[in-house]
């Protein structure tokens, strides 16, 4: 079936797995007489079949015999998503284009290592292609992007990003005046906000999601809709305080208790309210049953760390606080919880008589579904509905029903 006639039936008329595992079968250093398109046909089959090792073997043949082939982004991916990744950090780095070195080419292998958790090689490539485009806005805006990324001093970023800013693409030059003033004066503006992101409490991938506005934001869509200065927002989980930063924007006025476990970024959170005049008290504690003590778990990204075992590289003991309490004393009006897995031990037993709206981000990586189901039938069962308009996947946001109203009295 291997013969030369045979291979060429299967690229013109079999099923292109087939002729992968054809081509598969033969002896290393084989010609490969056919069409690049055929072989890049095989390619993506095996990519389909979930056979990434096969598909980069193929891939190497097929280049070996002389073959023009695209250059592989989706087998990268794969690999990469097979765990396979200094195999796929392999492909990037050494996989040559045709033809001269475009900016493009730099670009494409500075994306693909970022995505595949070696931003580092790329920013190598970045150093390569500035060189060569001085003036090539998207590869200067990457370059210092992925600078900041990579955790270079503060002066280089800033140097990059004024190097970028003339020929940078309109879409690219937000990021970079924020990237320039958060390595010059330690903050910068998003949206009519002012943030501080010190590193290490906030790494570099945190603080570019951040500025990028994605950030919390279906729980700040869900808490600023409707919200008024008469509510009282309670944040468990909050961050570097930019829910709460956009809740008082929107309802000047309104009172607002904050709550956060991670003790790293207290500092943060207190100079965010002060930088924007926002005087909610922050408490530094782990939102739990009853205050006491208990075990946290820091993470390198802040959002990931949590109560829940197994998360980061470093535990600490904390205070606990009692969440009922704090219910009971502060009479908020809103709930919004983003306590990374906790919620699942801690919502069934709050007192949420009083409450209007809850904004609540369920963690399903830390546990099975069905704890999570229980919650969400136990708020449906207090009187709460779902509002699917609202939200995302994982925020899930609540609304206390309208009462039913009373019966018309009949007449006898």
């Amino acid at each position: 079936m291997n013969a030369p006639g045979a291979l060429q039936d299967l690229a013109q008329q079999g099923p292109p797995l087939a002729l992968a595992e054809a081509l598969l079968a033969l002896p290393r250093g084989a010609p490969i007489d056919l069409p690049p398109h055929a072989v890049q046909g095989a390619l993506t089959a095996l990519l389909s079949a979930g056979r990434p090792t096969e598909a980069a073997d193929l891939h190497a043949r097929a280049l070996t015999a002389g073959l023009a082939l695209p250059f592989p982004n989706k087998l990268i991916l794969a690999l990469a998503e097979a765990r396979q990744r200094d195999a796929a950090h392999c492909l990037a780095c050494e996989t040559t284009f045709p033809g001269p070195p475009l900016p493009w080419h730099f670009i494409t292998r500075m994306n693909l290592l970022e995505w595949t958790g070696a931003p580092e090689l790329g920013l190598k490539f970045a150093t390569e292609g500035a060189a060569l485009f001085p003036k090539n806005g998207p590869l200067l805006a990457a370059h210092a992007r992925l600078a900041f990324l990579t955790g270079q001093p503060p002066e280089e970023v800033a140097r990059l990003c004024d190097a970028a800013l003339p020929h940078a693409p309109a879409d690219t030059l937000p990021l970079l005046q924020q990237l320039a003033s958060l390595s010059r004066h330690g903050t910068a503006d998003l949206a009519d906000l002012t943030l501080s992101l010190p590193a290490p409490a906030v790494s570099p991938f945190v603080a570019l999601t951040i500025l990028s506005g994605h950030y919390e934001a279906a729980e700040i869509a869900a808490i600023t809709q409707d919200i008024t200065p008469d509510d009282r927002l309670l944040e468990l989980g909050a961050g570097i305080g930019l829910v709460a930063l956009n809740a008082a924007r929107a309802a000047p006025g309104l009172q607002i208790l904050a709550v956060e476990a991670n003790p790293d970024l207290a500092p943060a959170i207190r100079r965010n309210f002060e930088l924007n005049a926002c005087d909610a008290p922050l408490i530094s504690a782990i939102a739990a049953l009853k205050d006491g003590e208990a075990a946290f778990h820091l993470a390198p990204d802040f959002w990931a760390s949590s109560t829940e075992p197994g998360v980061g590289d470093t535990t600490v003991t904390r205070p606990t606080v009692d969440v009922n309490r704090l219910i009971a004393e502060f009479r908020p009006t809103i709930l919004s919880m983003d306590i990374e897995g906790g919620e699942i031990a801690l919502l069934p037993h709050l007192d949420l008589t009083d409450l209007r709206r809850l904004v609540i981000e369920f963690h399903p990586e830390h546990g099975p579904a069905a704890p999570i189901s229980a919650c969400i039938a136990d708020l449906l069962a207090q009187g709460f509905v779902l509002d699917i308009a609202q939200g995302s996947p994982q925020v899930l946001v609540f609304d206390r029903a309208p009462a039913a109203p009373s019966p018309m009295p009949t007449g006898e």
